[in-house]
């Protein structure tokens, strides 16, 4: 009884001390166990348990993912959205227990940061894009000008000339601008493209 007691002490705690949720259902969706970061996810009362999840959690999403986890064999991941006070993004990872088919076991990861740390960098990389694209494109187009001017019009060749010298200014001062958001300190003292 004393080792029993013993593990059941130490996977409690080990339930209590993880950042993921855990939440552990019977095969008629109530509740079994719900860890505190499960509860303070999803904004839940502590007195969960025995309750129907549907009548706790109200997340279509969510309920989707435990039918489809229930009916398969294989676990099933999904990402839901949980709106209300604290808005989140969550990766939602249902399995059933083995040895215990209508036991159901979902491990939920918040991937908030991660989800807007991938839209920072789409823009970013978006905006980059169409900053350089005006640069080169006026490289290239007065570099093929400048081939035709030289020939035909000496004196207009000067103007192409420094127009690809503003430009290429330009695209040096947005790489250094780049290189300063990767690295604000150059640690060499050089100075960068100037």
């Amino acid at each position: 009884m004393s080792e029993l007691r013993e593990d059941r002490d130490l996977l409690g705690r080990i339930l209590e001390s993880m950042r993921e949720g855990v939440l552990f259902m019977d095969g008629e969706h109530r509740i079994l166990l719900a860890n505190p970061s499960l509860r303070e996810m999803l904004l839940l009362d502590s007195d969960v348990t025995g309750r129907s999840t549907i009548e706790v959690i109200r997340n279509a999403e969510l309920q989707s993912i435990v039918e489809k986890a229930t009916a398969a064999r294989d676990p099933m991941i999904g990402e839901i959205e949980v709106g209300g006070i604290k808005p989140c993004r969550l990766l939602v990872h249902a399995a059933r227990l083995s040895g215990e088919p209508r036991v159901l076991l979902l491990v939920l990861f918040d991937v908030t940061e991660m989800r807007r740390l991938e839209t920072v960098r789409r823009d970013f990389v978006a905006n980059v894009s169409r900053e350089l694209r005006t640069p080169v494109a006026s490289v290239r187009s007065a570099a093929k000008t400048l081939r035709m001017a030289i020939e035909h019009n000496p004196k207009a060749a000067t103007q192409f000339i420094d127009i690809i010298e503003r430009n290429g200014r330009r695209l040096g001062e947005i790489i250094n601008d780049l290189l300063d958001l990767r690295d604000p300190v150059d640690r060499s003292g050089n100075q960068r493209l100037r």
